[in-house]
């Protein structure tokens, strides 16, 4: 693989390592393998600026092949520039990122002042302090731009170390199996749907990279070491890949399996324990790059960020009696650009069927039916209403304070995987309370009060004075009419999804209602609940699902990744946490708790979804909400219309099996004869011990010979022609001009039939 070093002009800039063709060409592979990957996680949507990605692992590709082919050189100088050319060249690829973040937050205006790389360094320098600053104070670090500078700085390091493993350590299994890694990640926690064209070209690549390795790298090292190439190696070396490949990739498209047992799920979720915990970190140090990551919502907390972008993939479907918007998160601390959960909470095992405590009244007992579309990265359980039992072993985190009960819980976990079409069942705790009895509720308890209203000192006081003023303005003199009149003045801003981000300079709320006044649910939650909070008002901020859009085809409920939603819940004592609606949004739909003129009646929950003397039945509910039509799917009619329709991917394997017997058929025939002849010779002889014949490796083709002309006489000649030519070429060392040809048809039938007799005795 080395050439010996010539003087020249330029003898210092020699190339050390001889690259052919071949190489030229598994490092092409090595791009289009890596280039796969990256490809996968970039359509999975974790960050909108994920193409850079793309960029770094090309690079990383590239510069590593350069520096092995032209320095050959092992010094941690050497690695050490690697490693700071490739910071550079990501700096140089978040430019873009860099001017879409500051025109977001600081509008247009300011975008023709960032030009040129070291603005950008700049920037970047200016985020990295910020994140700081918010990991000290212990607040939730959000940040698009470092979040996908991390993570395409990891990507570059990850694809330098596996290209060093195949080019420079010939260890082309360990370079498959590390640029597997955030292929296989990806693959199991990605919002996406399972999609196996990504995983069907990286095998493909992975293939042929160890089989052009084998071929070139491991030929040059048999050639140094004056020992006969295998003409079988490269054949064999594929074949071992099938091996292991096929298997994992079967393995990975089947797991996990969408199964009932609970003991597979629990050896799932210990399995994928470590990513998952590692993804927490990450999720607390970096954010998720993007607002209502798909398949799953942050349990560390979220940031402000920019316009709102998701799909109308299917999450989940419930059936219930009465819809109601999912409960997935509640956060409570309000840091001044987003919110996150108190450190001091408790965790508590829920065992199926525990209950727990809920003492409001006007709560009436709901039995829901969830099943899961998609995966869920996060497992939380929904909650309609207030959580009160579960049908699987379920972990509540609470505040410590207030215990674990309906007033405490800030969210609840299934203890095994939460997997598409897998189903749970709740039992949860609706509110059909009027306005009439909330206007009447005591004063919430100091406990509840002193933790539901604390704010930053960074909040302006001219929040504040902006509640008071809407509270005066509408003769409110009770906690619930001052809600009422904060969520109706909210209602009267614009809801935009593609509102650009705040500035982090400013406090979020104060920003929002005096200068912005457009937003989404993020905004209008955030801002409902900080208000009442500055009126001593105990207000939390939730996150979930609306209700979704009934499906009359099947009777169930429709919650698609679009539906992901925040909205606010107000404390009143005896009652409960109580939902507001402040975003005016024509998705979200608010609560009308006008009692009827006659209402007199019990107010303890009762079993019933519908109270008897409420109005409002259930098909005035499923009126309130969008109908859904279920879509109808072209492709699938026009397969049962034209019948049956061969799979893309059937089409594929085909493809590259006929390209493995083309090749298997010139392999063969390029073979030398002698080494054909041994081939076959020890097939004969594996042939003979599969059915029941007492020979071995070492059998001489004239004891073979001698073997079948008692045994079976019917294939004596042809048998004891190869075996006679066999041992005049590898005893004798006179191989015959002509081979003769061995019929394996005719070996077969009779060496069956003397198996069948030798059994059976017919």
């Amino acid at each position: 693989m080395t050439r010996p070093h010539t003087p020249n002009l330029h003898g210092w800039l020699r190339p050390q390592l001889t690259f052919g063709w071949a190489h030229f060409i598994l490092i092409i592979i090595q791009v289009c393998a890596q280039w796969v990957v990256y490809e996968s996680i970039h359509l999975a949507g974790w960050s909108p600026h994920s193409r850079v990605l793309m960029s770094a692992a090309v690079c990383g590709v590239l510069l590593t092949s350069f520096v092995i082919w032209w320095f050959n050189s092992d010094s941690l100088t050497t690695y050490i520039t690697l490693f700071v050319m490739g910071m550079a060249f990501i700096v140089w690829q978040l430019e873009g990122a860099v001017l879409a973040a500051v025109t977001a937050e600081l509008g247009a205006a300011y975008t023709p002042q960032l030009s040129g790389y070291g603005d950008t360094l700049s920037e970047i320098a200016m985020h990295i302090i910020r994140w700081w600053r918010r990991i000290i104070a212990g607040e939730p670090a959000n940040d698009p731009i470092l979040y996908i500078a991390v993570l395409a700085l990891i990507s570059y390091v990850v694809v330098m170390l596996n290209t060093w493993l195949l080019l420079h350590q010939h260890q082309p299994w360990l370079s498959v199996v590390l640029s597997a890694i955030p292929l296989f990640v990806n693959y199991t926690f990605a919002g996406q749907q399972k999609s196996e064209t990504a995983l069907l070209l990286f095998v493909a690549m992975a293939m042929l990279s160890i089989l052009f390795h084998h071929i070139t790298m491991s030929d040059a090292i048999w050639r140094a070491s004056r020992v006969d190439r295998p003409v079988t190696a490269p054949l064999q070396t594929l074949w071992n890949a099938l091996l292991i490949v096929v298997p994992t990739l079967i393995i990975a498209n089947a797991i996990p399996l969408p199964t009932p047992n609970e003991t597979a799920l629990r050896i799932w979720s210990a399995l994928r324990s470590p990513v998952s915990t590692v993804r927490s970190g990450w999720d607390q140090a970096f954010g998720s790059g993007a607002t209502n990551v798909a398949g799953g919502f942050s349990k560390s907390g979220m940031q402000v960020g920019g316009g709102r972008n998701q799909t109308e993939l299917e999450v989940l479907r419930y059936q219930s009696s009465m819809p109601e918007y999912l409960r997935a998160m509640v956060f409570d601390r309000y840091t001044g650009q987003g919110w996150t959960l108190t450190n001091e909470r408790i965790s508590e095992a829920l065992p199926t069927g525990t209950t727990i405590i809920n003492s409001n009244n006007a709560r009436q007992v709901v039995n829901s039916t969830i099943t899961l579309s998609r995966d869920r990265s996060d497992d939380l359980l929904m909650t309609l209403g207030d959580p009160v039992a579960y049908n699987r072993d379920a972990t509540v985190f609470a505040l410590p304070e207030l215990g674990v009960g309906s007033t405490g819980v800030l969210y609840l976990t299934s203890d095994i995987p939460l997997l598409a079409t897998s189903t749970y069942t709740q039992t949860s705790h609706i509110s059909r309370v009027y306005d009439s009895e909330l206007r009447g509720a005591s004063i919430a308890t100091a406990s509840i009060r002193a933790h539901y209203t604390v704010l930053p000192e960074t909040v302006p006081a001219r929040v504040g004075e902006l509640a008071r003023q809407l509270a005066r303005e509408a003769n409110a003199t009770t906690d619930y009419d001052v809600a009422m009149a904060i969520q109706q003045y909210l209602r009267t801003f614009r809801y935009d999804e593609q509102r650009p981000r705040p500035p982090t300079s400013r406090d979020w709320v104060d920003y929002f209602v005096y200068e912005g006044q457009i937003g989404y649910c993020d905004d209008f939650a955030t801002a409902m609940t900080v208000m009442l909070r500055t009126q001593g008002i105990p207000a939390r901020y939730v996150q979930g699902y609306t209700g979704g859009d009934r499906d009359p085809s099947r009777g169930d409920y429709v919650v698609r990744e679009s539906m992901a939603h925040s909205w606010v819940e107000v404390f009143f004592d005896g009652y409960g946490w109580q939902r507001f609606e402040p975003t005016p949004a024509g998705y979200t739909r608010v609560i009308d708790r006008s009692a009827p003129s006659d209402a007199n009646r019990d107010i303890t929950p009762v079993p019933t979804m519908v109270r008897p003397d409420d109005p409002l039945n259930q098909d005035d509910l499923d009126g309130n909400l969008e109908r859904f039509e279920p879509p109808i799917d072209e492709q699938s009619s026009a397969a049962d219309a034209t019948g049956f329709q061969v799979p893309w991917y059937a089409l594929i394997t085909i493809f590259f099996g006929v390209i493995l017997v083309y090749a298997g058929w010139i392999a063969w025939h390029r073979t030398p004869h002698i080494r054909r002849a041994h081939w076959m010779y020890t097939a004969l002889i594996s042939l003979y011990q599969f059915v029941g014949f007492s020979v071995s490796r070492s059998t001489t083709p004239l004891e073979l010979d001698e073997l079948t002309t008692d045994e079976l006489p019917a294939i004596t000649t042809s048998v004891s022609a190869f075996c006679h030519a066999y041992n005049q070429a590898f005893f004798a060392n006179r191989p015959p001009a002509t081979w003769p040809a061995l019929p394996w048809h005719m070996l077969c039938w009779h060496l069956l039939r003397w198996r069948i007799q030798q059994r059976w005795g017919y």
